[in-house]
């Protein structure tokens, strides 16, 4: 009888817990409703896009079409107008995926709660004390309202089918439309657009740099392989079908894969301990590894970032030295060997003060590496001898943390280093520092990093904005805003630019005018940066899906392949191989 009587009891706390959740359920899913409905008349009525303040100004550049006061305003009430009009619209996707989740929530507690009356109805006592507002919420009126609410979920959802831009055509033809008509689309393209980026840059690296794979992204941190490049188009790891070989690598890392000669090297860190690992770039035997123990303060790290996130950079050997790698960790370590894993310096650069952990590739220059250190205190970018660690010079910066990298590009003919950081995309002399101009653009947390091609260089990420910039002046040529990459960057080449975003959303738009192209939607989000070989682009997402498709205005899927473990990291591509790191392996493909 004990039993039975605690049994009760028990049954009568789990009813009593369900009408409750069913309860709170209901008020959630009401209060949502309104909510989102406000916002949605709020946004019929006063679209944000369609702002008076912007046509006054329009005509008002029409008469001055040369006042760069009024351009400099257009550019900014629009970037404004459009930033509201996307919040809008994710606070009502947002909205509507709440709704369904109340509603289904105060499903299942109702017909759960109905089951366990069925099977052990509550005792008369408790029965009798129940709260007679809960009583009728689960009566066959709350069956009514909850009816109703479904049908509210539903009608939000297909509001939200009509205003998601993310699929809408329309909306991104308007985009488009918007961008290009305004005054900060007149800015001409230079006349050196032309210039042979290949020829200007061997004279510094020599001719065999853009046949190996230095850095981050490859030659120049532009994701473009060298014009002898031609590697695999299928493959399948989990199968072995043109997998040359898989090795385990001995500390964790979300660094990407560099490959100079016949050699590939990766880096690695715990907490502790550091490493960087030399691999035979044509069997995977491990040629060597330097450790150490880690010398700066211990820092505190997101999983997804890890204590390795920066890639290596490597100088090749040439007459005189044996080369070098230098790699950056997350407390601030940054540490160089020659090509055999002999330690040439080791230097703390101080604790990186910024979330999530220390991301940024150093870039080779000649002979001296590059840091991009941008950080909550005393942001800077510098320039170190790989040979000696001396410092060659030293730049302090205006701008909050950036995760993103530097790459290169030219201006007027001549290199150029292009960054990008919270506030602004700027422009400097690789050899020495100095800022050629600076635009003030950029918005939230940078994860991308830039892409130059044809006089334009090109930055952007979510929840700020993507724009093509002159390579003079870095005056805005375009902007666009949807589906924007968060720690992807973009690949810029033959007239296209291609963006990944972590969503699944693959863009291509036109280099010149931001014109949508195409878009196309992956079952899964990317981490991995897209690289090109051959007019073809490799797109490796979060399962370790690469999918392979043209470098065209014109989408085209060509294969998909599995590496058979989840993937983050950019792909290195050299001579008919591909190299890829996972989350525990390090791979290589080949024809």
């Amino acid at each position: 009888m004990t039993a039975e009587k605690n049994k009760s009891a028990i049954t009568d706390i789990v009813i009593y817990s369900l009408e409750g959740i069913s309860l709170i359920a209901f008020l959630f899913t009401a209060v949502m409703c309104i909510l989102v409905m406000a916002t949605y008349i709020q946004l019929t009525l006063q679209d944000p896009l369609d702002s008076p303040a912007l046509a006054t100004l329009d005509a008002k550049l029409r008469d001055n079409p040369e006042d760069q006061n009024i351009r400099e305003q257009i550019r900014a009430l629009d970037f404004l107008a459009r930033k509201a009009f996307f919040t809008s619209q994710e606070q009502v996707k947002t909205g509507g995926i709440l709704i369904f989740t109340g509603v289904a929530v105060m499903a299942v507690s109702f017909l759960t709660r109905s089951l366990l009356m069925q099977i052990q109805p509550a005792s008369p006592k408790n029965r009798a004390r129940e709260n007679i507002f809960l009583s009728n919420l689960v009566s066959r009126k709350s069956v009514m309202v909850s009816g109703g609410l479904c049908a509210a979920a539903g009608l939000t959802l297909f509001i939200i089918s009509i205003l998601g831009g993310a699929g809408n055509p329309d909306i991104q033809k308007q985009e488009t439309a918007i961008v290009t008509d305004s005054a900060v689309a007149e800015t001409p393209v230079p006349d050196d657009a032309s210039a042979d980026i290949e020829s200007v840059f061997s004279t510094v690296f020599g001719t065999q740099y853009f046949s190996s794979w230095p850095g981050f992204r490859g030659p120049l941190g532009r994701g473009i392989a060298g014009a002898d490049a031609d590697p695999p188009v299928t493959w399948d790891g989990v199968s072995g079908k043109n997998l040359a070989w898989k090795q385990t690598i001995p500390k964790p890392g979300y660094n990407s894969p560099v490959v100079t000669g016949n050699k590939v090297f990766v880096s690695g860190a715990t907490r502790k301990d550091l490493g960087i690992y030399c691999f035979d770039a044509l069997t995977g035997k491990l040629l060597w590894a330097y450790e150490m123990p880690a010398i700066g303060a211990t820092v505190e790290v997101e999983d997804q970032t890890g204590f390795a996130a920066p890639t290596v950079a490597v100088c090749a050997q040439t007459a005189g030295n044996n080369g070098g790698v230098v790699a950056l960790f997350a407390n601030g370590d940054l540490v160089a060997v020659d090509l055999d894993g002999k330690k040439l310096w080791v230097e703390n650069l101080g604790t990186p003060q910024l979330n999530y952990g220390f991301a940024s590739s150093p870039l080779v220059w000649g002979k001296t590496v590059i840091v991009q250190f941008d950080q909550k205190s005393g942001p800077r970018i510098l320039a170190k001898n790989i040979f000696s660690g001396q410092t060659v010079w030293e730049k302090p910066r205006n701008v909050l943390s950036s995760w993103a990298s530097p790459a290169l590009g030219l201006r007027n003919g001549k290199p150029a280093l292009i960054l990008a950081a919270n506030p602004i995309v700027s422009l400097h002399d690789p050899a020495t520092g100095a800022e050629l101009w600076s635009t003030d653009i950029l918005t939230g947390e940078i994860g991308s990093s830039p892409a130059y091609a044809d006089g334009l260089f090109f930055e952007g990420n979510d929840s700020s904005t993507f724009g093509a910039f002159n390579e003079k002046t870095g005056e805005l040529v375009w902007e666009y805003w949807d589906d924007l990459p968060d720690v992807a960057s973009p690949l810029a080449a033959v007239g296209v630019v291609i963006l990944s975003s972590s969503g699944g959303v693959v863009t291509c738009l036109d280099a010149r005018s931001g014109e949508v192209l195409w878009r196309e939607d992956f079952t899964d989000g990317f981490y991995s940066s897209p690289v090109t070989a051959k007019d073809r682009v490799y797109l490796m997402d979060k399962e370790g899906i690469c999918h392979i498709i043209s470098l065209s205005r014109v989408f085209s899927r060509i294969a998909s392949n599995p590496a058979g473990e989840p993937v983050s990291t950019t792909p290195a591509i050299a001579g008919n191989r591909i190299y890829f790191r996972g989350n525990k392996s390090l791979f290589c493909f080949s024809r």
